[in-house]
């Protein structure tokens, strides 16, 4: 449904002159993230509002989308696969900050945030077999990459300090980071195959 709603916005772009033909593969697989991106956010936002926590999926959603923007990383084999299982992973950190005391304390999310900063560093950024990066581009989206992982680090830790009662805010935020980061590490993407271009 997604790929047949994208082929068909991106067949309108080429035949108005938006696009040239030779563009409508990338817009077509761009039109796709961002259809797929919307399907996505709305599930979790759904979902989690009937369960009481949208502000902590809207948390996670920010934390982990504005990071994997240029880190990259595992993708899924489909587009429903793909929301089974950024669903999961949004519930789960929930649960966890809900249920785990440690994981409200400043130390889990300083030590979390330390080792999402090493696998970033080592493994970012990552791209994918129908968005492959040149080695100009990889510089770039790493450096992107860590100066926005600075930029929520110093938000997540300076709302903790300023006001500890935050502390199930800064934690939601800094397992997105930890999740994101560790869907770089090769494990994860030694299984990845092209993903919804037909």
């Amino acid at each position: 449904m997604i790929y047949k709603l994208s082929r068909k916005i991106a067949k309108d772009m080429v035949n108005n002159n938006i696009v040239k033909f030779g563009d409508y593969e990338i817009y077509l697989y761009g039109i796709q993230s961002i259809i797929s991106s919307i399907v996505d956010i709305l599930v979790i936002l759904i979902i989690s509002a009937f369960w009481g926590q949208a502000l902590y999926s809207v948390i996670f959603i920010i934390f982990f989308c504005t990071l994997r923007i240029n880190a990259g990383g595992y993708h899924a084999s489909s587009y429903f696969k793909c929301l089974i299982f950024i669903t999961s992973i949004n519930f789960l950190a929930i649960a966890l900050v809900n249920n785990v005391k440690v994981i409200k304390s400043p130390y889990f999310i300083i030590a979390s945030l330390l080792f999402s900063i090493f696998l970033i560093l080592k493994y970012c950024p990552v791209d994918t077999p129908n968005k492959p990066l040149n080695s100009e581009e990889k510089q770039l989206c790493r450096r992107r990459s860590i100066i926005t992982f600075i930029i929520q680090s110093i938000i997540i830790l300076s709302i903790y300090f300023i006001k500890s009662s935050f502390g199930k805010y800064c934690s939601i935020a800094a397992l997105a980071l930890l999740s994101e980061t560790m869907l770089l590490l090769p494990i994860s993407n030694m299984f990845k195959k092209k993903v919804c271009i037909k």
